[in-house]
């Protein structure tokens, strides 16, 4: 998680001479976590006015999803089935072997980095969070999407939405403006 979190940092550091908004989904909330923590050690954080996790518990609060222990060792049928049964969206990519080759990999080791993350150690996220879920979610409870309160000393709200795991790809319009909604203007703060 280290070594992807410090990718996506050095990423968007062009980007932070205007308001910034992280948003991840799922293991994406994690990064964006750890993305937005960096960012705060650096003094950087001014710029980022709000962290958007979908579908995630928050840190110390993650476990491998029900069902999911195993997925980065699943043969590859297993692994698109257990995919298929998550309402994970344009697996007819998977149909293709050659995709497939490519795909099935980088999703065990997604699988994997997740099952073996720990937040690294820090103080709360002087960035607002906002953590969003869908209501019928089969792999995390409202709680532990609500623990995301926990890590920030700003403002947190949550919100719900029908839909399971992916419900974003249905609310699309509902989740930007969640995202959004509120966001002043100010100052941002040199990178280190």
């Amino acid at each position: 998680m280290g070594a992807l979190a410090d990718e996506v940092t050095d990423a968007i550091r062009g980007l932070l001479d205007r308001p910034v908004v992280i948003l991840g989904h799922s293991m994406g909330a994690l990064v964006g976590y750890e993305v937005t923590g960096r960012l705060t050690a650096c003094g950087e954080h001014r710029a980022v006015r709000r962290l958007v996790v979908s579908g995630s518990a928050a840190p110390g609060r993650t476990r491998a999803f029900r069902g999911q222990q195993d997925a980065g060792s699943r043969s590859d049928d297993d692994l698109v089935l257990m995919l298929e049964k998550s309402g994970a969206q344009g697996l007819a990519l998977l149909d293709d072997p050659g995709m497939r080759s490519v795909l099935l990999p980088a999703i065990r080791n997604d699988y994997r980095i997740v099952q073996a993350y720990a937040a690294e150690p820090r103080g709360a996220l002087d960035v607002e969070i906002t953590a969003l879920s869908g209501l019928a979610d089969p792999f995390i409870r409202p709680d532990e999407v609500r623990a995301w309160s926990s890590v920030t000393s700003g403002r947190f709200r949550y919100r719900s939405f029908p839909g399971g795991h992916f419900y974003l790809t249905h609310r699309e319009e509902d989740v930007v403006r969640a995202a959004l909604e509120a966001i002043g203007t100010g100052d941002s703060h040199a990178s280190c």
